[in-house]
């Protein structure tokens, strides 16, 4: 669950976020449509579980190496969602952030 717009790191999916869907500056126009159901299934999981389960919409969730509580979801290619999800049992996600993880020397943001 999204419980605050400040928790999106990404300046254009939180923009996205407020909007309703109307402003798309700062992300892909393309992937608009993607990030928006992406984010609305963050905030609609009750749980870690909801948010693995996909609701019918998503792509792989994944446990980033090296991470106790961070995640990703594909977007296109190389580019993901990424969210830390402390507590499991609340679903309550922050630090959505939208990188490239398989740029050389690590994330980068888009």
């Amino acid at each position: 669950m999204i419980l605050h717009s400040r928790d999106i790191v990404h300046k254009g999916m939180r923009r996205l976020w407020q909007s309703g869907g109307s402003d798309k500056r700062g992300i892909s126009v393309s992937w608009a449509r993607s990030l928006g159901d992406i984010l609305l299934h963050l905030h609609s999981a009750r749980c870690l579980d909801d948010i693995r389960d996909g609701l019918g919409v998503l792509k792989n969730v994944k446990q980033l190496s090296g991470h106790a509580c961070r995640y990703s979801i594909e977007v296109n290619a190389n580019w993901r969602v990424t969210f830390n999800c402390i507590d499991a049992d609340t679903g309550i996600v922050t630090d959505i952030d939208l990188e490239d993880l398989h740029r050389h020397g690590g994330a980068r943001r888009h």
